[in-house]
Parts: C-alpha cells; structure tokens; sequence
C-alpha cells in the first residue's frame, strides 16, 4: 500500500547559522491514503503561507515524483519547506 505524506518543516537563521525547528507529529505531518487528497492538503498549506508570509520568494523542488516548495523572505530569518512525498507500506 501506498501511503503520501504532507510535510512543513520550518528553518531559522540565527548567527548565520540555519537551525531547524522540531516537528509537531500532530500539525506539520499528515497522512492520506489518496494522492488526489495529499495534493489537495500540500496546495492548501502552500495557499495559507502564501497569504501569510509577507514579502515570500518560492522556490519549487520536484526531486523524482515528490513536491516540494520551499518559502523564504530575504530580510527575514525563517523559512518553510512543505514537501508532498510517498512511500511504500506492507
């Protein structure tokens, strides 16, 4: 069985150094047994930090059959990286 996986991961600067923020297992994951869904909830995230990050430059990864965006503002330290990824469960 397929399963597809949404995922916000959020990076700080802080000294020039890039720190990654722990993941929240209950708001920055979720599963869906439908691609159709995954989609629906990757756009849907990626839609909310468009209209909340001001001033946001977008960079979109589509390493193999995997989405990926990531949302950075120069002048500000934080930025998000959502990615819509699939794996085989048994």
């Amino acid at each position: 069985m397929k399963v597809y996986i949404v995922s916000t991961q959020v990076f700080f600067k802080e000294n020039g150094i890039e720190y990654a923020m722990a993941v929240d297992l209950d708001d920055d994951l979720k599963l869906f047994s439908d691609y159709s869904r995954a989609v629906n909830e990757y756009n849907s995230v990626i839609n909310n930090l468009r209209n909340n990050f001001m001033d946001h430059e977008e960079e979109i990864v589509r390493p193999s059959e995997d989405l990926g965006t990531v949302l950075y503002n120069k002048y500000e330290t934080v930025s998000y990286v959502v990615k819509l990824t699939s794996k085989d469960v048994y």
